[in-house]
């Protein structure tokens, strides 16, 4: 455990272990083997990959048998647009 906040103190991502849902999403990226991503944006891109996707698994393998590629499909399609609609929020100058 002591390793885990020692890295992430040293790759810059300590803000993440504050919030439970950020430090859920780290820890689920980093993995028990400890794989730390590369870098502070890969580790938060993961991070948002993670959020996005299904965690249900009877609605994985209804949208497996439904369409073999739709996990990959929709877990992209969701990340860019939540990019589009934060870049929308922040150019109009409201809250989310």
């Amino acid at each position: 455990m002591q390793g885990f906040l020692d890295e992430a103190v040293r790759r810059g991502i300590h803000s993440m272990l504050s919030n439970p849902l950020t430090l859920s999403l780290l820890a689920r990226a980093v993995g028990s083997v400890g794989d730390w991503p590369e870098s502070r944006l890969e580790t938060f891109e993961l991070a948002c990959r993670t959020m996005a996707g299904e965690h249900n698994p009877e609605h994985q393998a209804a949208a497996h048998r439904a369409r073999p590629s739709a996990a990959a499909t929709n877990v992209s399609t969701l990340v860019h647009a939540a990019g589009y609609l934060c870049a929308v929020i922040l150019l109009v100058g409201r809250d989310g």
